[in-house]
């Protein structure tokens, strides 16, 4: 899932800019999780096109691949319990990336009986 996400983030950036991960555990509720957030300096993701960049075989402006890449890291985040949301970059220490940010969160336990048909890569 991680590796899918990185690698949009650095695609987006054409080769060069400032690629940010950062990562959180809270504890101290009742669903306790991880957030994991994917901060790129690319061209960030317009709000007419937040609904879609989930959906399969969706691809915008790039040079390689086939759309699958973020559908595919959302259902394995899905099938953990969790989820990802698209925002802009956020500030950190006074740097504004201008880029697009994805928010993973998970749950700090993953569920324990995950049927064979839940799996990410089967087809319903």
């Amino acid at each position: 899932m991680f590796i899918n996400l990185l690698l949009n983030a650095v695609e987006s950036m054409n080769g060069e800019g400032t690629l940010r991960v950062s990562g959180t555990a809270h504890t101290r509720s009742k669903t306790s999780r991880h957030i994991i957030v994917i901060e790129d300096s690319g061209k960030g993701i317009p709000d007419t096109l937040r609904d879609r960049i989930f959906d399969p075989f969706f691809t915008q402006g790039k040079a390689q691949g086939v759309g699958l890449g973020l559908f595919v890291a959302q259902r394995i985040a899905t099938q953990q319990g969790g989820t990802i949301r698209v925002q802009d970059s956020q500030h950190l220490n006074g740097e504004h990336l201008n880029g697009a940010a994805l928010v993973v969160t998970l749950p700090l336990t993953c569920p324990k009986n995950i049927a064979e048909s839940d799996h990410a890569f089967i087809d319903r």
